[in-house]
């Protein structure tokens, strides 16, 4: 009896352990669990060792007051152990962590997560982050193992460590048979390494044993003594069914420190026959001699080792900021990378600094709102009634007359348009579009910030006004002079230079087919009338026309 007892009490402390998480989901791969704090990303831990299990970060995390209150001196610590791995599935779901500071050096595995074995984790950004171990440290992970998949991830801060230290991951630790992937990853910030011994410290990767790392780059810098890469330190890769890789990568470093076996790409290797020769590298990296400032004359240091270091193919400084340059190698532009053409390097085409995939804009009882956002939006006709909701860009004003052409299908970015619908709010989900489906010129400005009128009018101050949407003295809808000093974020206005006959209001013209066709019910007299101008209108309409009643246009016969 007593060992039946045991035996259930134990099952029930397992199925207590396995249940520990406070969100929504059951961890199936059609029902993840959902992680919306900083404590449900804590409680990822309680599932270590099982296969099959799925996570889904819902929101940007900021891990700063967390790891204030439970861990000030140690910090952050790590998901998963070498005896206690991960090895489930993590969809980052195009979110942001932020506030990641992990101070301990000497304990090894060391970052977001420790030690991960046949496990997936994609679509996740880690900003700004703090790390400091003894062996295997990496912004995203220490050390990954087996058939694990790392895709579309970045890392941004310093990453301090012993041995097999990288910006994203540490260590890659595969077997002959099978490797672990990375693809479409980046980090950029500090690599520091041992200064004294053979650490093998990468902008991207520490130590390789078989991985297969393709169309990633790293930017910044790498400090160590021994194996210094501007993507991977080290790369073991003698003997197996199934060899790593390292290609189509870009090393957009701007300085490397290391004594010996010091590349641009790869640091050292055990087997050149798999060192691929399609990745780039900065020609105008600087490399130098551990604890020298000044760089080397000779590009890299092989320190008479019979494989060498691998430096790549070089491209000018200018180039890393131009999409052509990682399009040459496969990158995909189209769904998954971009960049700011000559000023930045690529980053996801998801990612907006940890900001929502959507905006929420609220229309206000008068039925109609501007909006300009710095990201292309879908505009919601299947969430909402079509007839409900429209939006507007002004492609002319005519005797002081806004005309207005309807959008169909999706806002482009930097795009000003005007809102028209029944009062509350409307969810604008975010979308990879790019190819903008205007047909005329905007007259239609505008601001994703705070911005005083001087900087709205730009060159225009001499002889424009800013104008903006509002409700007149006279009961109008329409644009008015604007009188403020700074316009709100996300709002779009009309700088409108030499104002036809000092024109300071603009009447609106919606243009669009009227909804319904009909009389006035009993219940429709007790309601508001608005003109088509928006003018609102003291009891029913007393004439044939076109008016505004519960948000719709309605033609009284």
């Amino acid at each position: 009896m007593k060992r039946k007892l045991l035996t259930v009490a134990l099952l029930l402390c397992s199925l207590l352990t396995f249940a520990q998480f406070s969100g929504n989901g059951s961890g199936t791969q059609s029902d993840p669990y959902q992680i919306t704090t900083a404590e449900e990303l804590n409680q990822v831990r309680n599932f270590l060792n099982t296969a099959g299990v799925y996570f889904k970060l819902m929101n940007s995390i900021d891990l700063t007051s967390f790891i204030a209150q439970n861990s000030p001196t140690e910090g952050w610590q790590p998901i998963g152990t070498s005896s206690n791995s991960f090895q489930g599935v993590f969809d980052g779901n195009c979110k942001n962590i932020g506030g990641l500071t992990i101070n301990r050096p000497n304990i090894d595995y060391i970052g977001l997560f420790g030690f991960i074995k046949n496990a997936t984790i994609n679509r996740l950004m880690i900003t700004d982050c703090n790390i400091t171990g003894n062996t295997a440290i990496g912004g995203l992970s220490g050390r990954i193992d087996y058939s694990t998949t790392i895709s579309e991830c970045g890392v941004t801060g310093i990453i301090t460590g012993q041995y097999a230290v990288g910006g994203l991951i540490g260590s890659i630790d595969g077997i002959s048979s099978s490797h672990s992937f990375i693809t479409n990853c980046f980090f950029n910030g500090s690599v520091i390494g041992n200064a004294n011994g053979q650490c093998s410290a990468g902008g991207l990767v520490g130590y390789n044993r078989f991985g297969g790392i393709t169309k990633c780059y790293a930017a910044g810098t790498v400090f160590s003594s021994y194996n210094v890469g501007g993507i991977l330190g080290y790369f073991s890769n003698t003997g197996g069914t199934s060899p790593g890789y390292v290609s189509y990568c870009v090393a957009a470093n701007t300085k490397l420190w290391g004594s010996n076996w010091t590349g641009r790409i790869i640091g050292q290797y055990d087997n050149n026959r798999y060192v691929s020769t399609t990745s780039r590298a900065n020609a105008s990296m600087e490399i130098y001699f551990q604890g020298s400032t000044t760089p080397r004359d000779n590009v890299y240091d092989g320190c008479n080792s019979s494989n060498g270091t691998d430096n790549g193919i070089g491209v000018e400084t200018a180039s890393l900021f131009q999409s052509s340059t990682y399009t040459a190698l496969g990158w995909d532009f189209t769904n998954i990378w971009s960049i700011d053409e000559g000023e930045s390097y690529p980053y996801f085409k998801w990612y907006d600094d940890g900001k929502p995939n959507y905006f929420d804009i609220t229309i206000s009882k008068y039925g109609v709102s501007t909006l300009y956002l710095d990201f292309p939006v879908e505009i919601p006709y299947n969430t909402y009634e079509p007839d409900l909701l429209g939006v507007y860009y002004a492609y002319d004003i005519v005797d002081n007359e806004v005309k207005l052409a309807r959008l169909k299908n999706y806002i482009p970015a930097y795009t000003g348009v005007i809102v028209q619908g029944n009062s509350g709010t409307y969810r604008f989900p975010k979308t990879i579009s790019q190819e903008s489906p205007l047909q005329y010129n905007n007259w239609l400005s505008g601001t994703t910030k705070k911005t005083t009128v001087t900087e709205a009018l730009g060159n225009a101050q001499q002889s424009g006004i800013i104008m903006t949407l509002g409700l007149g003295s006279n009961g109008y809808i329409g644009f008015y002079e604007f009188t403020g000093t700074t316009i709100p974020a996300n709002r779009a206005y009309i700088v409108y230079e030499n104002p036809a006959n000092n024109a300071k209001a603009l009447n609106l013209n919606l243009g669009m087919d009227p909804t319904c066709v009909k009389g006035v019910s009993e219940k429709e007299k007790m309601e508001s009338w608005y003109t088509i101008q928006g003018t609102k209108i003291n009891g029913i309409p007393s004439s044939q026309g076109i008016y505004i009643n519960n948000g719709k246009k309605v033609i009284i016969k």
